[in-house]
């Protein structure tokens, strides 16, 4: 098998703040992304629903992402960005693009929903295809076992 070569990602996450969502979320990333050095970024555009629920998930991030680093000697870093109002799911991708841009932004980006679970590997799997200054949509289609296969498109 063609060992996967993976450019600096960051791996976005918009939620609304759903702690039943997005805890689950980075904790099964934090299991299965295989590669070491990548960063996640969490945008919290808060609806009024968890809005009392914000803090607790971002203390339940950043005990995550420590617990991981330190069992493991990851160098997963963390970015949380909280939104001051619900700005929709594309309001939060934008605000979190605009963000990395000012803040030395990766070579690739990785957007997610705060509801996928991802399988071992996943990032590995997509490695060959995340090149740079390159726009690719990509994911995977189902799960089958510990595999799941991916389908691309370069745009």
């Amino acid at each position: 098998m063609e060992e996967s070569v993976v450019p600096e990602v960051t791996v976005m996450v918009p939620t609304v703040g759903d702690p039943n969502l997005i805890v689950p979320c980075v904790q099964r990333l934090l299991e299965a992304t295989t590669v070491e050095g990548w960063n996640l970024l969490v945008v919290i555009n808060p609806v009024q629903k968890f809005a009392s629920s914000v803090g607790l998930i971002k203390q339940q991030i950043e005990a995550a992402i420590s617990v991981f680093n330190t069992a493991t000697n990851g160098s997963v870093s963390l970015d949380i960005l909280e939104l001051d109002g619900p700005k929709g799911w594309a309001g939060a991708v934008n605000s979190g693009v605009q963000f990395l841009l000012q803040n030395n932004m990766p070579e690739c980006v990785a957007i997610m929903n705060d509801d996928v679970l991802v399988t071992p590997g996943w990032l590995a799997r997509m490695g060959n295809s995340l090149e740079p200054s390159k726009i690719i949509l990509q994911g995977e289609v189902g799960t089958f076992g510990d595999e799941a296969p991916t389908r691309s498109a370069e745009l």
